[in-house]
């Protein structure tokens, strides 16, 4: 269902509770400028039992001045999906629900938004995009680091000319033990993420947003070969960075901590990336470094900050053009501005940029090649269509 840019898009939500990343920055996105309050009207909410739907819809009707329909799970008679007055439907559930939440809303031919991965693995990514063409509907992914003011400002750049013509992308990027993610430490709140079932990994997780907006900003990878280590076999389970949770016993590591990918862009672009993780946060250790080099200049990429190289979710990067600071405007909206961004690029119907069910296809695609890459030692041909190797 295409909204005319000028008729407000009535939107609900399924899975908009007290905590988490929905509700201190989906949610707050709508409403971040007079803008995006014009352009979205939040008017119905879907939690799991009947008195969290109420608190949720009545704490919302508060924030957006007028009343929120209160849905809630296991109630077949009254759905989200089935509300006659919404044209799109957000999904901010855990992976394995997302399919299950999704299908119905296609089914009743709303748009929908879902937060990345878009379902477990590429089957049921692909199963969502074929129904979501099949019924006509327009989608949106959570990839929103390609709507990074910074990210922005270096597409612009290369775009303008600054470095003339591209030559070389390297990154190399820090995930810092102190998140509680995956070994030698995980958060007793995130044990979900040592499941293999899930696919919730070092490579399908930070490395997947980022190569989301390296391809966004260059051009889709044609080959790649690519390395793994497991420095840490063994994960901890913990309830503050160093504290391990009474009773809780050691989970072997499901993925490799330490990764590294050389790849060749379609343009020719020679690629090389390092992804560590597990490692604490200690003065003078970058967390992000990302050089762009063209043959009149380089763009380079930098931080610091323990969450620095996860730009989707957290802070920009400083931005450096021929090793001058390039002043950002917009970064200090942080990822509440770079989701206003990613919303107000769906208002625009098709003329919009911003992520979409098919560009998370290609992008698990890209993954899935890499990680065969990694078990079998090959250079390997990625699948620039995005429809195969499942």
């Amino acid at each position: 269902m295409s909204t005319p840019a000028l008729t407000p898009i009535k939107v609900g939500f399924i899975g908009l509770s007290r905590h988490g990343w929905a509700s201190y920055a989906l949610a707050p996105s709508l409403t971040h400028s007079t803008a995006l309050r014009e352009t979205f009207k939040l008017k119905a909410v879907s939690t799991t039992s009947p008195v969290s739907a109420q608190e949720t819809a009545i704490k919302w009707a508060e924030v957006v001045g007028h009343a929120i329909e209160p849905y809630h799970a296991g109630d077949e008679t009254r759905t989200i999906a089935k509300d006659p007055n919404l044209d799109m439907v957000l999904v901010a559930v855990n992976t394995m629900r997302q399919k299950g939440a999704l299908l119905p809303v296609i089914e009743a031919r709303k748009d929908f938004f879902v937060e990345w991965p878009a379902g477990c693995g590429l089957t049921e990514t692909l199963e969502i995009a074929d129904a979501a063409k099949k019924h006509g509907v327009r989608t949106m992914v959570g990839l929103q680091g390609r709507e990074s003011f910074v990210i922005r400002k270096v597409k612009d750049l290369i775009k303008g000319g600054a470095i003339g013509k591209v030559l070389s992308a390297s990154i190399v990027a820090t995930f810092p033990l102190e998140a509680g993610f995956w070994a030698p430490e995980t958060n007793e709140d995130r044990k979900y993420i040592l499941d293999k079932e899930n696919d919730l990994t070092l490579l399908t997780v930070p490395m997947a947003h980022q190569l989301e907006t390296l391809t966004h900003i260059l051009g889709p990878f044609t080959s790649v070969s690519a390395t793994g280590a497991t420095h840490y076999p063994i994960s901890t389970i913990v309830s503050a960075p160093g504290v391990p949770v009474p009773g809780e016993a050691p989970h072997p590591s499901i993925f490799p901590d330490h990764i590294s990918i050389a790849g060749t862009l379609a343009s020719g672009i020679l690629v090389n990336i390092v992804w560590r993780s597990g490692m604490k946060t200690v003065p003078g250790r970058r967390t992000l470094f990302w050089e762009i080099d063209g043959e009149e200049g380089v763009i380079r990429m930098e931080s610091f900050k323990a969450m620095g190289a996860f730009m989707a979710t957290f802070d920009d990067p400083d931005l450096y053009l021929n090793g001058d600071k390039v002043e950002v405007e917009g970064v200090e909206q942080g990822v509440i501005g770079r989701l206003g961004n990613a919303w107000m690029e769906f208002a625009k119907g098709s003329e919009g940029n911003h992520a979409t069910i098919d560009d998370a296809v290609k992008l698990k695609v890209l993954l899935n090649t890499i990680a065969k890459a990694m078990e079998t030692g090959e250079r390997l041909q990625v699948e620039t269509q995005g429809r195969y190797s499942q």
